[in-house]
């Protein structure tokens, strides 16, 4: 599941055009950080969902965590 989550963060991510860096500074986690997130050197944290659903009203949280509906709420 946690490799689900993030591959949906990084869809996200890909979708708004936002380089590693952009995203991170955006979310407020280091790039060093994030990166080791996508790259699976560190394992998925709260941290890293509740800066990012904070940053990103308009991502679904169903979606991110469930895979359920749409990426974007209506």
């Amino acid at each position: 599941m946690e490799n689900l989550v993030l591959n949906r963060l990084n869809e996200f991510r890909l979708s708004e055009k936002l380089s590693v860096n952009a995203f991170a500074q955006t979310i407020g986690i280091s790039q060093t950080t994030v990166n080791n997130y996508f790259l699976g050197n560190r394992k998925l944290s709260l941290e890293l969902i509740t800066n990012t659903l904070t940053a990103f009203p308009s991502l679904s949280a169903e979606w991110l965590l469930r895979g359920e509906g749409n990426m974007y709420k209506s």
